[in-house]
């Protein structure tokens, strides 16, 4: 980085601007995504999208019967617009933008989503994106497949070059904020725009989309919304990629330079190599993991020790007397649950002692976790008082790459330990495909009937023979 910086200082400013502009990774990156299509796809890059995707409807749909999936759908609904695109979960149509913004948000509103070790839920800002898009336009599965590949591939080697130093992390953080290019990358790959306007709309979406301000929203009182403006970064990202499309010019540049989108969000420090390094050979998509718990990933480690433990002694809730939790500091500071239990989904999401509880009294992941009275289930709140949260210095050096958890369960006939390295759903221990199809099936039945899930899940393992995305859209409405 200090050699491309005293390079690009050492020429007069309307030159390396230019040179910026014309081999900078703004450029690269928008043709790529502008060029990027089903043929350049190796299989396995196309099955992962596949899972992808059908992952995201599944929580999508499990997210639409949320307090806040409620709110949202109303929303949109009131907000109306051309009935182009299906509201997922709402069963009637919106724009594509509005559509999106809806998407988004349910996708996200259980914390069930996808997610890249360090990057957050990348697939969130991309397949509710893709999907609304691609329905308006009658595009083919081949090439919303091409176009979610596009925005995944953008949206994590931003996210990876411009991710701050762990020191700027603790005053500066979000992921909405660089999470739009993959929304931008995927809808315009689907409106067919060229390089030079993919490489406007990245300079419209990059110049105004969300702040990185996730230390505001989760902190160390807890969470008070959903986690980054996930819904709002989607409908930029369409809509920056519309502008574009139809003439609207931006900073072409957005991403390069000492005056960069890392410098702008308030990053201080970028790898410009990474942006692009074997871009179209390397593809990020294969980092992809899924998520079995509907909580924040820094508390799956611990929910499988703990779970393991319980299965492996045959422990009984009642049995135990303490859990003890040493993992990454952050799982230890949110909102201690002595202090503060939580009153709300969002609240809860973050809260370990309040997830070890329900997970070990059997309730499933997903809606049943957060409903009103689960959230005061005498039993839960009794086992989560027997939760201690210590910080671990070791998981914190390992973070990124591993989420390291070791607990300890007594219990009145022994205390017994496991630990947990990459908890289930990391690339290293993967989901399984028929855990993501237990996952949507279950997740699915809260808002569907059966024979459309059979439908949904056969289009999506078919959809590179399916000439219309509507057709899988249709089981939505």
């Amino acid at each position: 980085m200090s050699i491309v910086k005293s390079a690009y200082r050492a020429i007069p400013i309307w030159i390396s601007r230019a040179l910026w502009v014309m081999t900078g990774p703004t450029r690269k990156l928008a043709e790529y995504a502008a060029t990027l299509s089903y043929d350049d796809l190796p299989p396995q890059v196309v099955r992962r999208a596949k899972t992808a995707i059908m992952d995201s409807l599944a929580c999508t749909l499990g997210g639409s019967g949320t307090d806040i999936g409620v709110k949202i759908l109303s929303l949109v609904k009131s907000l109306g617009g051309s009935p182009e695109s299906t509201v997922i979960g709402g069963r009637y149509k919106a724009s594509s933008p509005l559509a999106a913004f809806a998407n988004a948000h349910l996708a996200n509103a259980l914390d069930f989503d996808d997610f890249i070790a360090g990057n957050g839920h990348a697939g969130t800002t991309i397949i509710p994106a893709a999907i609304p898009v691609a329905e308006a336009l009658g595009e083919s599965g081949k090439k919303l497949l091409s176009a979610v590949v596009a925005g995944y591939e953008v949206s994590v080697r931003i996210g990876k070059a411009i991710d701050p130093s762990p020191a700027r992390r603790k005053e500066i953080f979000g992921q909405s904020h660089y999470q739009i290019f993959g929304a931008v990358s995927a809808a315009g790959n689907l409106l067919g725009l060229d390089g030079n306007q993919m490489a406007k709309a990245f300079g419209i979406a990059g110049s105004t989309g969300p702040v990185p301000a996730i230390l505001k929203v989760i902190g160390p009182r807890g969470a008070n919304m959903i986690k980054n403006a996930y819904g709002h970064a989607v409908m930029d990202g369409i809509i920056a990629a519309m502008l574009a499309k139809d003439g609207f010019t931006g900073p072409d540049d957005i991403l390069d330079g000492p005056d960069g989108l890392w410098k702008i969000c308030g990053s201080d420090r970028c790898d410009f190599e990474l942006m692009t390094h074997d871009l179209g050979k390397d593809f990020e998509i294969y980092n992809l993991g899924f998520k079995p718990y509907s909580c924040c990933r820094w508390i799956h480690p611990t929910l499988d020790a703990a779970l393991e433990i319980v299965r492996q002694h045959k422990v009984e809730p009642a049995e135990i007397d303490e859990i003890t939790v040493r993992s990454v500091t952050r799982l230890t500071v949110w909102r201690p649950y002595e202090v503060h239990p939580p009153e709300t989904m969002v609240e809860a999401q973050f809260c370990a002692p309040y997830a070890l509880a329900v997970a070990i009294l059997g309730f499933q992941p997903g809606p049943d976790w957060y409903t009103k009275d689960r959230l005061t289930d005498p039993n839960a709140m009794r086992l989560a008082r027997k939760v201690k949260l210590i910080p671990d210095l070791e998981a914190d050096s390992s973070y990124p790459p591993k989420i390291i958890s070791k607990v300890e369960v007594r219990t009145r006939k022994g205390t017994y330990t496991h630990r947990v390295d990459f908890p289930k759903g990391d690339p290293n221990n993967p989901m399984t495909d028929q855990e993501i199809q237990t996952k949507f099936n279950r997740l699915a039945a809260k808002s569907i009937e059966m024979d459309r899930i059979k439908d949904i899940v056969d289009k999506v393992h078919a959809l590179e023979r399916s000439p219309d995305v509507r057709e899988l859209a249709e089981n939505f409405s």
